[in-house]
C-alpha cells in the first residue's frame, strides 16, 4: 500500500511540473526511484527516463564501443609523481656503499 501511495504522489507530482513548468521530460535520479519509470510513465504524458537504467544502458554502450585509452586531454593517466613517503623508491645513488644488489 506505501508503494502505491507513493507512486500516486510522484505521478501528481511529475503531472504538475508538466502542466505547471512546460516539462519536456521526468527524469528520475536516484536509486531510491529506480525501477519506478515503468510503474509510472503510463500516468505522464511526457517521457518518463529512469537514471540508473540510463547509466547502465550508457556504460554498457561504451563496453561495446571498446573506446581505446585516453593519451590526451582530461582522462589521460596522470603523469609520474615523486614519492617522499616511507615507500619510495631509493636512487641509486641514496644507497649505502655497503649495500650489495642483484
Amino acid at each position: 500500500m506505501c508503494r502505491t501511495r507513493r507512486n500516486r504522489c510522484f505521478v501528481d507530482l511529475a503531472n504538475s511540473t508538466v502542466r505547471n513548468d512546460a516539462a519536456d521530460v521526468v527524469i528520475l535520479a536516484g536509486a531510491p526511484l529506480a525501477g519506478m519509470a515503468d510503474k509510472v510513465k503510463e500516468r505522464i504524458p511526457v517521457p518518463v527516463v529512469d537514471g540508473i537504467q540510463a547509466a547502465v544502458t550508457m556504460a554498457e554502450g561504451l563496453v561495446r564501443l571498446k573506446p581505446r585509452k585516453a593519451t590526451a586531454g582530461t582522462y589521460r593517466r596522470p603523469a609520474a609523481k615523486d614519492s617522499k613517503g616511507p615507500f619510495r623508491r631509493a636512487r641509486r645513488r641514496d644507497r649505502p656503499s655497503w649495500l650489495v644488489t642483484f
